[in-house]
């Protein structure tokens, strides 16, 4: 997490490199140890080098709460991640570590041995058979939370490899609003919408703004991967609607499409 400020957006000054106790971003996210992690980790453990893996932060100023809110994610694997909050009274911190609510990469050891079931608070069963299923739900990353045209809050997020996803949040508490689950539409009642990808495709970084002289939410995305050649690129697609369908500048929506590189204003 890197953290600058400035009034001309060409002249940055930081205020904060990385996450640890040194820099002060935080004041309680390795506060306390639960199963040998702190909170925040308890559910991702630490990555492959023996440390705790903190990205994506993304802040935004809750009316309702009077707060400032980052939504960031704590992972550990490819897909073994989950999204938190933190609030803080100053923009730039320090933030205290609230809670994790929306997790990912669990497999059949997981749902049966473990609490996983009291720390999703719903039944994680659909989700996986003996491994998690990530060519159709999402690796729980890169949130970014907005408010619509009528002020309501909401996260899109995601990821390689399932899709992005859409769900409400609740400006009282800032915890999503667990939607009722609608097949049709693509909505899962603990992820949320569905808006495109899946299949194991290159899709992460959702960003969704509205335009109001436009009258048209715009999502931007990240495809490809780390790569010398054909590496990360933007892709743009537009709705009137915030939970889709979002569609290319050709009029292409991007939901049943297994190979999607043909997909999106690049």
């Amino acid at each position: 997490m890197e953290s600058a400020k400035s009034t001309d957006l060409r002249n940055w000054t930081g205020f904060s490199s990385g996450v640890n106790a040194e820099n002060k971003l935080f004041d309680n996210l390795f506060d306390g140890e639960e199963d040998g992690n702190p909170a925040a980790f308890t559910y991702v453990g630490k990555n492959d080098e023996g440390g705790y893996s903190v990205w994506a932060p993304d802040v935004i100023y809750n009316e309702k709460m009077g707060k400032y809110v980052m939504y960031f994610c704590t992972t550990s694997s490819y897909v073994k991640s989950n999204i938190c909050f933190a609030t803080a009274d100053n923009i730039e911190g320090p933030y205290h570590y609230e809670d994790t609510f929306l997790y990912s990469g669990y497999n059949y050891h997981d749902v049966k041995e473990s609490n996983l079931e009291e720390l999703m608070g719903t039944d994680p069963r659909p989700y996986t058979a003996a491994a998690y299923d990530n060519n159709n739900w999402p690796n729980c990353i890169d949130p970014d939370v907005f408010y619509d045209e009528d002020g309501r809050m909401w996260m899109v997020y995601g990821s390689w490899s399932g899709g992005i996803f859409l769900i409400e949040i609740d400006e009282e508490t800032g915890y999503p609003i667990y939607p009722e689950a609608d097949e049709e539409n693509h909505v899962d009642s603990y992820y949320g919408k569905k808006l495109l990808g899946g299949y194991h495709n290159s899709i992460e970084g959702p960003h969704i703004m509205y335009d109001k002289t436009s009258g048209y939410y715009y999502l931007f995305l990240s495809y490809g991967n780390l790569q010398a050649k054909g590496g990360y690129q933007m892709r743009l697609f537009r709705c009137d609607t915030v939970d889709g369908t979002y569609t290319d500048a050709a009029g292409k929506d991007m939901y049943l499409f297994v190979e999607h590189k043909d997909h999106g204003l690049k």
